[in-house]
C-alpha cells in the first residue's frame, strides 16, 4: 500500500485521476488513448545525454573547419562559446575543467603548427585531458536561393587525450549532429548586417545542440534535427 502522504500530493491525485478514466474509456470504447495518458504522468519525451562529461577531467570543445564550410572563421568561436556557456551554467563541468576554446583556435591559426599537430597533440598542449572535437561538412543559409532554411551538418567524437585515443562513438565516423532550426526559417536576409545576424544565430544554435549532447532535454526543445 503506498504511504497515506502521496494521496495527499494534489499533483499526483489528479495525474492518476485522469489516468484512472482514461483507461476506464479505454476499456469501454476499445481505442488506445494509452499514449495521451502516459504522456501527461511520465511528461513530454526526452532525450538522453550521449555522453557523461567527467567533472574530474579537463576538457577543452574544439570545431575544426577542414572543408572551409564555414564563411567567416568566428562562426566557430560563437558555437564553440555558445556551448561552453552552456555546459557551466548546466553545472555539468566546473569552470576550472573547461579550457576556453579560444586557445585552440589560436594553436589551429599557425599554419605550420597545424599540419605537424594532430588533434590529441593539441590538447595535450593546452593541458587537456578530453577533447570534444566537431567538424563540419555542411554550412547552408538556404536550400532554394530565395528562402532562408539554415542547415548545419557536422560530426562529434570524444578524444581521451591520455589513452590517445577516440572513445566515443565508436564509429569512426562520428556521431552526425544536424541543425535545421525552424525558428529561423523565413525571408532570405537582403543586408549584409542581417545575413551575418542569421549566421551568428544558427552558429548559436550549433552551440546550443553540442551542449545539449550531455545533459537530459525534452525532445521539443532540442537543438538538433
Amino acid at each position: 500500500m503506498a504511504p497515506m502522504s502521496t494521496f495527499k500530493n494534489p499533483s499526483f491525485a489528479r495525474s492518476a485521476a485522469v489516468l484512472l478514466a482514461m483507461l476506464v474509456l479505454a476499456g469501454a470504447s476499445g481505442c488506445n488513448i494509452l499514449g495521451p495518458a502516459y504522456v501527461l504522468v511520465a511528461g513530454p519525451p526526452k532525450y538522453d545525454p550521449l555522453w557523461d562529461l567527467e567533472r574530474d577531467r579537463m576538457h577543452v570543445i574544439v570545431i575544426d573547419d577542414l572543408r572551409n564550410r564555414l564563411p567567416k572563421r568566428s562562426l566557430r568561436t560563437v558555437a564553440s562559446r555558445e556551448a561552453e556557456d552552456r555546459i557551466l551554467r548546466r553545472g555539468l563541468l566546473p569552470e576550472d575543467r573547461l579550457i576556453p576554446s579560444s586557445a585552440a583556435y589560436a594553436l589551429l591559426s599557425e599554419e605550420t603548427a597545424r599540419e605537424q599537430m594532430s588533434i590529441v597533440d593539441m590538447g595535450r598542449r593546452l593541458g587537456a585531458e578530453v577533447v570534444i572535437y566537431i567538424t563540419v561538412d555542411v554550412w547552408q543559409l538556404s536550400q532554394d536561393g530565395v528562402s532562408a532554411s539554415p542547415i548545419v551538418g557536422s560530426r562529434v567524437k570524444i578524444l581521451d587525450v591520455v589513452q590517445n585515443r577516440r572513445v566515443w562513438p565508436s564509429t569512426e565516423v562520428g556521431f552526425m549532429l544536424r541543425v535545421e532550426p525552424d525558428s529561423l526559417k523565413g525571408e532570405m536576409p537582403v543586408s549584409y548586417a542581417q545575413r551575418s545576424t542569421l549566421e551568428r544565430n544558427l552558429a548559436e544554435q550549433m552551440g546550443l545542440a553540442i551542449a545539449q549532447m550531455f545533459y537530459k532535454h525534452e525532445i521539443r526543445e532540442s537543438a538538433r534535427d
